[in-house]
């Protein structure tokens, strides 16, 4: 994404993962959520000839899988799709950043507190959770 990085994320970015560049990896997995906001910068300091897993896009490929597989995967042909954000830190910080990762502003976002989000949970879905984790945990062990 062509978002802006300040550069103390920057000269961050480059203390932080002096010791993976020389190391001189191929590959380097963007475990954490925010990592990928800040794949510019990562991609910038480790160079060219590493290549860069977003692990945001994978999780989100394996819970399509799991959704699917289980008939839970609700296809929409209706066009256009409504997304609600729910973060538990600053509405408005939110929006802001969004706007600028997105290219557009959100539709609907809310603060919830962790509490809240955890006590809204199926059992259905901490069985999903906890399933996707596996296949996480699996795959970290191949």
């Amino acid at each position: 994404a062509d978002v802006f990085v300040r550069p103390s994320f920057y000269e961050m970015t480059r203390d932080y993962l002096s010791p993976l560049k020389q190391s001189r990896v191929d590959t380097l997995v963007l475990g954490c959520t925010h990592f990928p906001l800040l794949a510019t910068s990562i991609g910038q300091v480790m160079g060219a000839g590493v290549q860069l897993i977003n692990s945001a896009e994978e999780t989100a490929r394996e819970v399509t899988e799991t959704l699917s597989r289980r008939g839970h995967l609700q296809v929409s042909d209706a066009g256009a799709r409504h997304y609600e954000f729910v973060t538990t830190g600053d509405a408005k910080e939110f929006v802001r950043l969004g706007e600028r990762v997105f290219g557009a502003r959100p539709d609907a976002v809310r603060v919830e507190s962790l509490e809240v989000l955890g006590s809204r949970l199926s059992d259905e879905h901490v069985a999903a959770l906890s399933a996707l984790s596996e296949v996480q945990e699996f795959k970290s062990d191949v």
